[in-house]
């Protein structure tokens, strides 16, 4: 299995915290593997559509569930970049601000 020339790929399996991902060509593969019953999940890996399997048996209904995650090519969006200085900047000339005319009416009470 490991030095098969027509999946290189299985020479690269790599753990992931311990647990073995199985490198498969199809999700009937990963279908037709019977899960722990302790609810261990199974990963499996399929190069050809980048696509990751995680079958888990649920321990409290006993169900047991197939999760896919695809790697996704789409471009990654820009995040619009917020210049806070000028923010703080007039946050604080509103603070000073009402600063001075709380001053004000502090003034004007000691006067009368």
């Amino acid at each position: 299995m490991y030095n098969n020339p027509i999946y290189p790929y299985y020479n690269n399996i790599q753990n992931l915290a311990g647990y073995r991902i199985n490198p498969i060509g199809k999700i009937e593969e990963a279908d037709s593997i019977y899960p722990d019953l302790n609810g261990t999940p199974l990963f499996f890996f399929d190069q050809s559509r980048n696509e990751i399997y995680v079958k888990q048996r649920k321990v409290q209904t006993g169900e047991v569930e197939i999760l896919r995650y695809t790697l996704s090519k789409e471009p990654v969006q820009e995040m619009e970049v917020t210049n806070f200085d000028d923010k703080i900047r007039a946050l604080r000339d509103e603070l000073t601000e009402i600063k001075e005319v709380l001053k004000v009416k502090k003034v004007v009470k000691n006067d009368e």
